[in-house]
């Protein structure tokens, strides 16, 4: 059941990783086709909360050449407004408000936005908020658009959409699901009198490896002791020994029934990593007991 899940998951990121591809080719063709209408609903939806946030929205509206525009639309029938009617409401006067980024608490004085009867400064204001709008346009919002719509052709737009974010997160969680899969069957153990071998130690995952327990610990122990006995056994003898050996070397032989060769000595493996962390851990508790030991007494 697990490797059924783990080829599942892996057909579905592959088959998302596939899509990612055609997204890109979508991304381009809008980049040609639809552009200024994806940028123009993209700054609708985010002019919905100028009401809200008017500081934080009304310098984002001004960064974008599509934002200048429905900025400059607003200004322009508050203008025309002023002109015929003579007067802004309460509504149009928070509104300007608003394009302009005041905060509501600093509202009270006619400093930024002229009062409501004013048709005159009201015109002003306006105006000068249209011809500061298209400044920008031509220096620098202009130029910038055009780089962002040469990226988003290329395959890198510069902010993704609801398809491509849906397309990423189907993707995460897919890979996710295969990596859930995969540590649930390395997690797998043997179960009691079956004999059914687990997994090897180098294929489960490295924070789930259990602490070596004391039979595998004496067994790493007594093979270091083998590895010292051996390392005597080779070491040469002193000059003693070898008048010694000499002596013997001279004496008569005697036939002796030749002796069953010794059974060779098991291979010397290296400590592993875990062992030694184990043993040094041990050791370091062991001096820890004796300490208060000693100091118990």
């Amino acid at each position: 059941m697990l490797v059924r899940d783990m080829a599942t998951s892996s057909v579905r990121f592959e088959r998302c990783a596939a899509l990612a591809i055609a997204d890109l080719v979508r991304l381009s063709d809008r980049a040609v086709s639809g552009w200024e209408e994806d940028r123009r609903k993209s700054v609708e939806d985010f002019a919905t909360r100028l009401s809200k946030e008017p500081e934080r929205i009304a310098r984002g509206l001004r960064r974008s050449r599509q934002g200048t525009d429905w900025l400059i639309e607003r200004w322009t029938r508050l203008a025309a407004i002023a002109r015929e009617v003579g007067a802004w409401t309460d509504d149009q006067r928070r509104l300007a408000f608003d394009m302009l980024g005041v905060p509501r608490d600093l509202r009270n004085l006619t400093i930024d936005v002229p009062a409501g009867d004013d048709a005159t400064a009201l015109i002003a204001l306006a105006e000068a908020q249209i011809a500061k709008l298209r400044e920008d346009q031509v220096a620098v919002l202009d130029e910038l658009s055009e780089a962002e719509r040469a990226m988003a052709f290329s395959g890198m737009p510069l902010k993704e959409d609801a398809v491509t974010a849906r397309l990423r997160k189907d993707e995460r969680r897919a890979r996710n699901d295969f990596a859930k899969a995969r540590d649930a069957l390395f997690r797998r153990r043997e179960p009691a009198g079956t004999g059914v071998k687990s997994l090897p130690l180098h294929l489960q995952p490295r924070c789930d490896r259990p602490r070596l327990a004391g039979a595998a610990l004496d067994n790493f122990v007594r093979r270091i002791d083998l590895q010292y006995e051996r390392v005597a056994e080779e070491t040469p003898a002193k000059p003693a020994e070898k008048e010694e050996a000499v002596l013997e070397e001279e004496k008569p032989v005697v036939a002796v029934a030749p002796a069953s060769p010794p059974p060779p000595a098991p291979a010397q493996r290296k400590l592993t990593r875990t062992a030694r962390r184990e043993i040094a851990r041990r050791a370091r508790e062991q001096a820890k007991r004796e300490a208060k030991a000693a100091r118990t007494r």
